[in-house]
């Protein structure tokens, strides 16, 4: 340091540090922000998630297989939007929307069925054009449904496993192997082979007669 105080080069370089010492904390914030987004996704879809699985679990057996068609299907699932708390809309008309106990499906009043803070980026497609939700339409972000028959159980129990899963886009990064939210698992996406639709939000139980 000089007699009067510091030199230019040293003034540089203490400025450089606080510059850098502040670009990382911002660039850190930035990162938490992200992560505490990415969390609070998580959160409600997890929350939607453990929500039908329980509705379903309130159905009876023959009601489940009914109600489900496309959740039967190997390799696929029957996907539906967040709002749609039923998930009875396979095959339906697009955006059909139940009253459920008085108080409509459509929370936020826009006249169509959404998957609520998931809000992705990509809308949905009604990729046949048919006019109705089915799987292999682009949903965006949705619960996915599965059942299939218990593995090593005895077909005379008829036991089968339901498995939700949650499908969704953060920042464009795909979160479920279901990559564009469809409901059908290709061979690509199906990375361990199991047949199931993995992702970070995912619920199972077993239902019976």
């Amino acid at each position: 340091m000089a007699p009067g105080g510091f030199t230019l080069i040293e003034t540089l370089i203490g400025v450089g540090l606080l510059v850098s010492g502040v670009a990382v904390l911002l660039f850190g914030m930035h990162f938490a922000m992200i992560h505490a987004e990415y969390l609070s996704q998580m959160q409600v879809a997890r929350q939607a998630a453990q929500g039908l699985l329980e509705r379903i679990q309130s159905l009876r057996y023959n009601q489940i297989l009914a109600q489900f068609p496309q959740a039967m299907v190997p390799n696929q699932g029957q996907p539906c939007f967040l709002e749609d708390l039923n998930c009875n809309s396979y095959n339906k008309p697009i955006n059909t929307i139940d009253v459920i106990g008085g108080v409509s499906e459509d929370r936020n009043k826009n006249g169509r069925l959404d998957s609520l803070v998931l809000g992705d980026p990509r809308p949905y497609q009604d990729v046949n054009g048919n006019g109705k939700q089915n799987a292999g339409d682009q949903f965006g972000a949705a619960l996915i449904v599965q059942v299939r028959p218990s593995a090593g159980v005895p077909p005379a129990f008829q036991l089968w496993d339901v498995h939700v899963a949650a499908c969704w886009s953060h920042r464009g990064r795909p979160i479920s192997e279901d990559l564009n939210c469809d409901g059908i698992l290709t061979p690509i996406e199906d990375v361990n082979g199991n047949g199931w639709i993995d992702s970070p939000v995912m619920v199972d139980t077993r239902v019976g007669p």
